[in-house]
């Protein structure tokens, strides 16, 4: 057995230290930069990382398993869409979702040239051995043609006894877009279809992010960008009980608009989080980044919620006066209260000459963060109580996805602790520190967790999972050097 580093971080926090137990083997970190990356623990880590590959045109899929009880080795596992001994295959992955700790659902479309139908199908694959079933069938509608054949968005339920699949047709800007919400039950049985018609044309149709409920019930926010309007969005509910489709918008006054955001459920209501500006839409993107803002200023918190009908009970807007960069890292809800994590991420894209990639498209991503935001909203009123700023000084890095500069995070006890790192030089590793925040608002602490590192390693923000209480994976990295650890609190 090779030998485990033993770190003492020496330093209290409500009265117990954190101690940090590092791997002397070293590990390569390969296949990250852009990559949506989700991390799962049952006795190993499973790293699980998409990224749309441009030689597929495929979802790539790949999973790095970390065996802590093999002194943190790892192995890696490919577990994309199986291609053809010659050619490419015509099935397209366009999400997964997981079913049961290792076991995931695939749905996959594809375009059937014969009778112009674009066809979705699901099925299923373990990201332990890489394995897959055989595909199966679950609906289909006519698309134009191989290039603009339409599109599906699928979402999971929290309970994962549904979905919901969005066939949106082939674009069309001569007559008003029509759209048809499938749900499908845990069998991937299609229960029910609804058509809607919108009263405007594909071209004036935005992006739009789906959610479906532990009930059935449908929500999805739309970006609307009318001629000689402001863009702005609505919520569409569709319960399959009523069977309507009704529109709540989240249109803001004063030319204000929503910038960022993010939907989740919780109980049986339906919270909105966002970030709003009075930015035009045209200086930023409607989905939240992975790995950064979106370029403009922050006003204010925005808040609206649901309930699992789709009534609205409240949309409150709370000004925090002009904030740069501000991105959201997550709204989490807990109990009668939402945590607001935010950070100052920004990322500065640069596409290489064509003449340089073989004419791939491929970019330079340089990421940079200057401050954290933590905050606390009343769900009964959306009312943010309290925000508190931290500045942080990192100098800016490129194509890691940002790791080192962010943060990381647990809730326990209706008690936040956050770590992030601050840069000391760089001969030496950045230095992790520790803030403990209450609900009041109060900031217990704010501790270094000194001489904790391996010489010359950084704590990794993208790395933290619960393994069990009080005990989370971890890793720190140099460059593409990585180690994996323990830290307990």
């Amino acid at each position: 057995m090779k030998n485990i580093i033993l770190l003492l971080a020496l330093i209290t926090s409500t009265s117990f230290a954190q101690t940090f137990r590092w791997s002397e083997t070293s590990t390569t970190v390969e296949n990250e930069a852009d990559y949506k990356i989700e991390n799962y623990f049952y006795g190993r880590l499973f790293k699980l990382k998409t990224k749309y590959n441009q030689d597929t045109f495929n979802k790539d899929v790949i999973v790095d398993i970390v065996d802590p009880k093999d002194d943190f080795e790892s192995e890696v596992v490919i577990a994309s869409l199986d291609q053809p001994a010659m050619g490419l295959t015509m099935k397209t992955l366009i999400d997964l979702f997981q079913l049961t700790e290792k076991n995931f659902v695939y749905f996959v479309t594809e375009f059937d040239r014969s009778t112009k139908m674009n066809e979705l199908f699901w099925m299923t694959a373990n990201i332990d051995t890489g394995t897959k079933t055989k595909h199966k069938f679950i609906t289909s509608f006519p698309g134009k043609n191989g290039v603009n054949p339409g599109d599906y968005y699928v979402a999971q339920s929290p309970n994962k006894e549904f979905y919901v699949a969005l066939k949106v047709p082939s674009y069309d800007k001569k007559i008003n877009q029509k759209i048809t919400f499938t749900l499908i039950d845990k069998t991937f049985k299609v229960v029910k279809e609804k058509e809607y018609e919108f009263p405007f044309s594909s071209k004036q149709s935005g992006n739009q992010q789906l959610y479906v409920s532990n009930e059935g019930v449908v929500f999805m926010i739309k970006e609307i960008e009318l001629p000689k309007v402001k863009a702005y969005k609505s919520v569409y509910v569709w319960n399959p009980t009523t069977d309507a489709v009704v529109e709540e918008t989240l249109k803001l006054e004063n030319d204000l608009q929503i910038h960022q955001l993010k939907g989740q459920f919780y109980a049986n209501d339906f919270y909105i989080n966002g970030l709003y500006t009075d930015k035009s839409s045209r200086d930023f993107q409607f989905n939240v980044s992975y790995s950064g803002s979106d370029g403009v200023n922050s006003l204010g918190v925005y808040c609206a919620k649901f309930d699992g009908k789709g009534v609205r009970k409240y949309t409150t807007l709370n000004s925090t006066g002009k904030i740069n960069d501000l991105n959201i890292k997550d709204f989490v809800v807990s109990g009668d209260k939402t945590w607001a994590l935010m950070d100052h991420m920004f990322v500065v894209s640069k596409r290489r000459p064509l003449a340089q990639t073989n004419m791939k498209i491929i970019n330079d991503n340089t990421y940079s963060n200057n401050g954290i935001e933590v905050g606390l909203i009343d769900n009964e009123t959306g009312k943010l109580e309290w925000l508190h700023s931290t500045k942080v000084g990192n100098p800016s890095s490129v194509n890691d996805n940002g790791d080192l500069i962010s943060f990381m995070y647990t809730i326990k006890n209706d008690e936040l602790a956050l770590i992030y790192n601050q840069h000391i030089s760089i001969y030496e590793s950045k230095l992790p520190i520790l803030q403990n925040y209450t609900k009041t608002g109060k900031l217990v602490s704010t501790k270094p967790l000194s001489n904790s590192l391996p010489a010359k390693y950084s704590l990794d923000n993208s790395t933290f999972v619960k393994v069990e209480n009080n005990k989370y994976m971890v890793r720190c990295k140099i460059g593409s050097s990585a180690k994996y650890g323990y830290l307990t609190f």
